[in-house]
């Protein structure tokens, strides 16, 4: 019932109307009183391969419901807001839950995959959200910037289970979404190392873009990926010239 309840909710977002919004609340709440249900029920029996996966239900379901407090005026994406942020961190808790539940039985391997994959596109499609549609009204940029590499690191973190076993399905994916990390990790850096006076803080952003940038190229294939390819080396070459034209202003104005 916990995965009926939570499909009519992911339909609802898709489909958000906000005089509907009271009735997809009650789906919301349906869907998390069914798995809650499970969980105990599971517990009794200490049936923990089940405990684990109906947290990763829960996970799924703050984060529809991250989707559904998305706000929209006039059919335009807004600043990211305290409510999604709030709905992420319960996705976070849920999903890091059942991974302590697992993360020492081999032959609960297979779970403790799936956990770690739906943990980490969490973390990265709250990253996403902030760097597209950051909230600028309520917070600075330096805690913006921090709060997207943490979550930047943090999906990378869990993405190792699938970049180191080759053979998994899920590989190929991983890779790209891990090089499309560093990208979108190097861009910050270097939009942040433009705007940068501190000549020591300049140095270690450089450093920083640079070495995203190369961790990006590593992973992304020029046959498969052109288009990112080549705007990864337009990127980096864009670095190096607004850093060449910099010393050559503080040299003149020496």
């Amino acid at each position: 019932m916990g995965v009926y309840w939570m499909n009519k909710c992911a339909e609802a977002v898709k489909n958000l109307d906000q005089e509907a919004a009271k009735e997809i609340k009650d789906q919301f709440r349906k869907s998390f009183e069914s798995f809650d249900a499970g969980i105990q029920a599971f517990e009794k029996i200490n049936d923990i391969s089940n405990i684990a996966l109906l947290h990763s239900n829960l996970g799924r379901l703050m984060r529809y419901y991250a989707q559904f407090y998305v706000p929209i005026v006039n059919g335009i994406r807004q600043e990211f807001s305290q409510q999604e942020r709030q709905s992420y961190q319960k996705a976070f808790d849920y999903y890091l839950r059942g991974l302590k539940l697992v993360e020492n039985r081999i032959d609960l391997y297979e779970v403790y995959r799936t956990l770690s994959w739906e943990l980490s596109n969490t973390y990265f499609t709250m990253a996403t959200s902030l760097q597209d549609y950051a909230p600028l009204s309520t917070m600075s940029q330096d805690d913006i910037e921090k709060e997207i590499i943490d979550c930047m690191t943090r999906a990378l973190k869990y993405l190792d289970v699938e970049l180191n076993t080759p053979s998994s399905d899920r590989y190929s994916l991983a890779k790209y979404r891990a090089a499309t990390i560093h990208h979108r990790l190097a861009s910050l850096l270097h939009n942040t190392f433009r705007a940068q006076n501190n000549v020591t803080r300049r140095k270690r952003l450089r450093a920083l873009a640079s070495l995203h940038y190369q961790k990006a190229l590593e992973l992304f294939s020029p046959n498969d990926n052109p288009l990112e390819y080549l705007r990864l080396l337009i990127e980096e070459v864009a670095l190096t010239d607004f850093e060449l034209q910099s010393n050559n202003y503080d040299f003149f104005n020496f």
